[in-house]
């Protein structure tokens, strides 16, 4: 698996984390004090989350962070 593919699935994995907790992109990106365009780009591949979002991700969602890579 390259990058760019590791990008598109982990951001597939965040925005059905996102919706399965019903939360706006908005509301996300409150929650973990960041822009809401930051959560677009998570969510479309255009970024990877750092390691301080992903365990801000972590506690928002209640999961391990392998849970972000599946």
């Amino acid at each position: 698996m390259n990058a760019k593919t590791l990008k598109q699935k982990t951001g597939r994995r965040i925005k059905e984390l996102r919706l399965s907790k019903n939360l706006q992109q908005k509301e996300l990106a409150l929650i973990l004090n960041c822009n809401p365009s930051n959560i677009s780009k998570l969510e479309t591949g255009k970024s990877f989350p750092s390691a301080e979002i992903i365990v801000s991700l972590c506690k928002v969602f209640d999961c391990k962070p392998c849970d972000l890579f599946v």
